[in-house]
């Protein structure tokens, strides 16, 4: 028996034939549809969404869940009706859901002694398949179909799925999620092994399609030139953060082809000529800038007007950690020495893991004349243990050389970070512990886990996913 949204495709039902096209209004949403892929809540939801809002990749379009059971129990003309005209509708096909009874996590029942078919009709699959882009076409509605990720697990027990997933990419319009995940085998990101993702692994979800969303040749294509302008910002920062300086000119160059009609785009704009130019080439971009209110202003705006010198004493941030790095530029700014220090180091404490923390703590201890930050061992230990991301190693280093670099890549890099910031931070510290404990060795990767953390500034998120390990038990 086949269940799932592959199922819903083969029983014919839902989009049996293409259907009379309605009059419905657009709607601004981008439709995830997806079986065990999106299963345990909307965290791929939240974090594209989260995604979208700090960057502008898809102008005022959001991302939005539809279940399983709401796709099984509607045909396309129901769909529109209830959500209007979405922007896109992004399905995966071909998880475990695909086939009942099969799940090698799932005992099987005492009155089933033999497994359903794993039979695959591909000729029916096809077919389902074309009658699916027949009404997507026929309503002007762009679908992509997306291959289901699966552990190495997975692949090895369900090879009927493999076969799904060439089908699938035969298609016009695919985004291969289950190759993308394959070359990150060695990260911990699914829950059973097989095709169940963790909550990391739904991030990881999030951060593809944002990144597809991006890329050049997008299966989702910008529709105003704001949005064009915004995707190459986001590449020419994300090629910045990398170390990546041909990828940087290439993408910066588009960018900067006209000026952004947003604030928001005028500030990652900004922050893009400052990575290009310097701080103080660019320091009228960021003057220029109009915010009707500082808590207001896009994520970057604040910090980099008190760093220029030529903000109020008043302003403030609503975001809380451009807020606490505004504080201490603040007491920098004053020559309040010995303050600015201290709390620089507080701010190390709260958040071990952003970059920005320490080149900040970089300048007060210039300025307080205290152990620069690049000669203390926890500094090096801390963001090796975290891998250094998003922001390459080399970027970070190359700021902590001078007080003007440092400058300069405060506000590039909280801008550049931005759309992440919602993303449990990593690294392979916490992937290594995470990776024994799913091999079963749960007491020998925590008490590892003790020995090699004992010395370093780890981040809240870090304790509570330990936290949650502990709470599983060690057997």
């Amino acid at each position: 028996m086949i269940s799932g949204l592959a199922g819903i495709l083969l029983t014919g039902l839902s989009f049996a034939a293409p259907e009379p096209l309605l009059p419905v209004p657009p709607q601004d949403h981008i439709l995830l549809v997806g079986g065990r892929t999106f299963a345990g809540g909307s965290r791929v939801e939240e974090t594209l969404n989260a995604m979208a809002a700090a960057s502008g990749v898809i102008g005022d379009s959001r991302f939005a869940l539809l279940s399983e059971a709401d796709f099984a129990r509607k045909n396309f003309a129901a769909i529109l009706k209830t959500w209007g005209k979405p922007r896109a509708i992004l399905a995966v096909v071909g998880d475990l859901s695909y086939m009942k009874g099969i799940d090698p996590t799932v005992g099987i029942p005492v009155n089933q002694n033999v497994l359903s078919s794993r039979k695959i009709n591909e000729a029916r699959l096809a077919t389902a398949m074309d009658r699916l882009e027949a009404n997507a076409r026929l309503h002007k509605v762009p679908l992509v179909f997306v291959t289901a990720p699966l552990g190495k697990q997975g692949r090895v027990e369900t090879p009927e799925l493999l076969r799904v997933a060439r089908a699938v990419r035969e298609r016009d319009s695919t985004l291969d999620l289950q190759a993308l995940f394959q070359e990150r085998e060695s990260t911990p990101l699914f829950l059973n092994g097989i095709d169940i993702l963790d909550n990391f692994g739904h991030e990881e979800t999030a951060r593809l399609i944002f990144k597809e969303i991006c890329s050049p040749n997008s299966l989702l294509p910008a529709r105003t030139d704001e949005e064009r302008q915004a995707r190459a910002t986001q590449r020419a920062l994300d090629a910045w953060m990398a170390a990546d300086e041909s990828g940087f000119e290439a993408a910066a160059k588009e960018a900067l082809r006209s000026t952004s009609t947003t604030t928001l785009g005028k500030v990652r704009q900004a922050a893009v000529y400052t990575a290009r130019d310097g701080f103080k080439a660019s320091w009228r971009r960021w003057a220029s800038i109009d915010s009707e209110e500082s808590q207001s202003a896009p994520l970057g705006l604040t910090l980099a007007l008190a760093l220029s010198r030529r903000a109020p004493a008043s302003l403030t941030s609503s975001h809380p950690f451009e807020a606490k790095l505004l504080a201490v530029a603040k007491l920098i700014l004053s020559n309040n020495r010995t303050e600015a220090w201290n709390s620089s180091q507080e701010l190390i404490a709260q958040y071990p893991h952003r970059p920005e923390a320490w080149i900040i703590s970089k300048i007060a201890s210039r300025t307080a004349h205290q152990q620069d930050v690049m000669s203390d061992a926890q500094f090096f230990l801390t963001l090796e243990a975290m891998g250094w991301q998003p922001i390459a190693k080399n970027r970070v280093l190359e700021a902590l050389q001078t007080e003007s670099g440092a400058t300069m890549s405060l506000p590039v890099m909280l801008i550049a970070s931005a759309p992440y910031e919602t993303l449990t931070p990593t690294g392979p510290a916490l992937e290594q512990c995470r990776r024994t404990y799913q091999m079963g060795l749960r007491g020998e990767a925590l008490r590892k886990w003790k020995r090699d953390t004992s010395d370093l500034l780890v981040p809240p998120a870090w304790h509570d996913t330990i936290d949650q390990m502990k709470a599983r038990g060690t057997k």
